[in-house]
């Protein structure tokens, strides 16, 4: 990812930059000129996406950058290097008052972001979802499990972020096309298909488990409920996702998703399209999943590997 030209004196003058590097004097020389370097392919993507004052700089553009950076063929320890230089120049620009102070912005999540996200194997999935989680269970487990189940099946069947599956709605859910409503990240709504098994899954949850988890209480339209009858929240999520043998991470559903669906041929256009991406460098991590699994396994297959 090169800096392609030199960023114009209007931008140059509109950003600081001239007096940016006298800020950061007490680096070397070196590590000042790789500072000022990062800082100019930064502005320059704030010009190309619109944000010609350092005042529009804001969180969002700012996670783009990142994951782009992240996305790139850039090593770790650059990006690392990027995300200290832009670190150091928000913080003058604060000082300079051209940005406002509650502006928060983090690149050191971004930054280590090219380390590659945690997929689970298709027969790890298969073995826990698949199993007979019912045969020993209580009553109250057996209502527990089936709302479990059909949670950990729709996170992975539709590729929903956790945050997502807590603000579904009973009416969000097309059953008969199995099509489900999502109100994603910048209140975007996109309807994404499920999978068979999620909605077998669902029809067990809602002939019975749902309803009696609402027995007695307030009525609600949320359609995962948590043991006191109310819309179901992130963090019993995880814990469902830990007692049914996943691990309590939600997101390595949707990356398994992702990473599965590639895997069996799906176009990455496509795939960003159902998971709610709005740059494709977003989703192009998951082609490095799946480069980095091919490998380890001609690694450990090939008799010369």
């Amino acid at each position: 990812m090169e800096c392609t030209e030199e960023v114009s004196s209007s931008l140059e003058a509109m950003f600081l930059l001239e007096a940016f590097l006298p800020s950061v004097g007490d680096l070397s020389d070196l590590t000042r000129r790789k500072y000022l370097f990062e800082v100019r392919r930064f502005v320059e993507f704030l010009d190309l996406h619109g944000k010609d004052s350092p005042a529009l700089i804001d969180t969002k553009t700012v996670d783009r950058y990142m994951a782009k950076l992240a996305t790139s063929s850039l090593s770790r320890r650059s990006v690392q290097v990027a995300a200290s230089a832009l670190r150091r120049y928000v913080k003058f620009l604060v000082e300079m008052e051209v940005l406002d102070a509650f502006v928060e912005v983090d690149f050191t999540s971004k930054a280590s972001s090219n380390k590659l996200p945690k997929v689970l194997s298709k027969s790890r999935l298969e073995s826990v979802l698949d199993q007979d989680h019912f045969e020993l269970a209580t009553q109250e487990q057996k209502i527990a499990m089936a709302r479990d189940l059909a949670m950990a099946e729709l996170l992975y069947g539709a590729g929903l972020r956790v945050s997502e599956l807590v603000g579904l709605d009973l009416v969000d859910l097309d059953r008969r096309t199995l099509v489900v409503t999502v109100l994603g990240k910048g209140s975007k709504v996109r309807r994404v298909p499920y999978s068979k098994k999620a909605e077998k899954a669902l029809g067990n949850y809602l002939a019975g488990p749902r309803a009696e988890l609402l027995a007695g209480k307030e009525p609600t339209e949320a359609l995962f409920l948590g043991t006191h009858g109310k819309r179901i929240d992130q963090r019993q999520v995880r814990r469902s996702l830990v007692k049914l043998g996943l691990g309590g991470s939600a997101h390595a559903l949707r990356h398994s998703y992702a990473t599965h669906m590639l895997d069996a041929g799906a176009d990455i256009r496509t795939v960003g399209e159902l998971l709610g991406h709005v740059e494709l460098s977003t989703t192009q991590i998951y082609t490095h999943v799946s480069k980095e699994r091919l490998m380890a396994v001609y690694g450990s297959s090939h008799p010369r590997g």
